[in-house]
């Protein structure tokens, strides 16, 4: 999947850096539905994220994708949220410091697609 897992875990890596308190599992629960959500909503990856719901949730769906996971987290009692992860109201210029913090990822050897489109990045952070 060009820009998915190494795009998300840059992403968290953005966020335990501006805060170091943070875990990356419980970062990457955070990130990995408003990644979904973000790439749903432009119609992208539809067919990998309804695999993923047939094949964990048994839904179909990015949506049901979401739901399930963060149910599930829910459940473990993580956080699915960036307020929840942070324990506060992350405010707009937190968000976009973390933004920036992640647009600074390095390019890992010949993997050069983990930076995602801007636009995907934003709507990423304002879903979190």
């Amino acid at each position: 999947m060009r820009g998915g897992c190494g795009a998300t875990h840059f992403m968290e890596h953005a966020i335990s850096a501006y805060d170091p308190s943070i875990s990356h599992g419980a970062g990457l629960g955070v990130v990995f539905p408003a990644f979904v959500r973000a790439n749903g909503e432009r119609g992208l990856r539809l067919n990998t994220y309804d695999r993923m719901a047939k094949e964990i949730f048994n839904k179909t769906g990015w949506q049901s994708l979401i739901q399930g996971f963060q149910d599930q987290l829910k459940k473990w009692g993580h956080p699915t949220t960036l307020n929840e992860l942070f324990g506060r109201q992350v405010e707009d210029n937190e968000r976009k410091i973390i933004m920036d913090i992640y647009k600074q990822c390095p390019v890992c050897g010949h993997y050069t697609d983990f930076r995602l489109p801007d636009d995907i990045t934003a709507d990423t952070f304002k879903f979190m």
